[in-house]
């Protein structure tokens, strides 16, 4: 096996769609995939798009994304290594629900339709992470709907980046440290506020001792805080 297949081999081992197969599955489904390459701000599908393939992300960050009736960007979620998206439309053969745009340098493997319902057709397992995948992003979006509808800007962002912590900081003795946080435009693409709103909200929370800024890295040094932002704010 090359090091490139041994790379691809690694990645779908610690894809969740993929877990729960043997070595020898992993190692049926590496010749599938096809190598691509994004710039910064390109498009891999959109909003309508026919569904032709799964894509699984190597190295890169990628924005999920609807536009509502003003042409306003809203940011559904954040895609990182090791994340999957575009199987939806595979499977019920509808067109794409939402645009997925590359932050930075991007890169994907995909797996084209055809090879991908034949994988699913001969590994049951894989509806299950698939299910499993898609009810967290259910409960996601709920919870984003429950936020723009009861909570205030503050407590919007607080939520965000507790849940930041939660989905990929590391723990310190400081504090939960945030190393590649979204961006102020993204974030505020994400809680529906505007980007000045958002530097606003945690320059805030900067001088209440809440978070600390570590150049481009986020420190929270007051998880209780922020609970207590959203709380103030229903």
């Amino acid at each position: 096996m090359s090091d490139t297949d041994h790379r691809r081999k690694e990645l779908l081992q610690n894809v969740g769609l993929f877990a729960g197969l043997d070595e020898a599955e992993i190692d049926s489904i590496v010749p599938l995939l096809r190598y691509n390459k994004y710039v910064k701000d390109q498009v891999i599908v959109e909003m309508g798009d026919p569904g032709r393939a799964l894509f699984i992300v190597e190295t890169g960050t990628l924005k999920v994304v609807l536009n509502d009736n003003k042409e306003r960007e809203v940011i559904l979620s954040l895609l990182r290594e090791g994340d999957f998206f575009g199987e939806i439309a595979l499977l019920d053969e509808k067109p794409r629900s939402a645009t997925v745009i590359a932050l930075v340098p991007t890169r994907l493997y995909s797996l084209e339709r055809d090879l991908f319902l034949e994988y699913v057709e001969s590994n049951p397992k894989a509806l299950l992470q698939i299910l499993k995948v898609q009810f967290e992003r259910l409960r996601a979006a709920d919870q984003m709907r429950h936020d723009l509808a009861l909570l205030g800007v503050y407590g919007r962002v607080a939520r965000l980046v507790l849940q930041l912590a939660q989905d990929e900081g590391e723990y310190t003795e400081e504090g939960t440290l945030i190393t590649k946080p979204p961006s102020q435009q993204h974030i505020a693409g994400m809680v529906g506020a505007s980007r000045e709103t958002v530097s606003r909200v945690i320059n805030e929370l900067v001088r209440m001792g809440t978070i600390k800024k570590q150049g481009r890295k986020l420190l929270i040094t007051s998880e209780l805080n922020l609970y207590d932002q959203i709380d103030s704010n229903l």
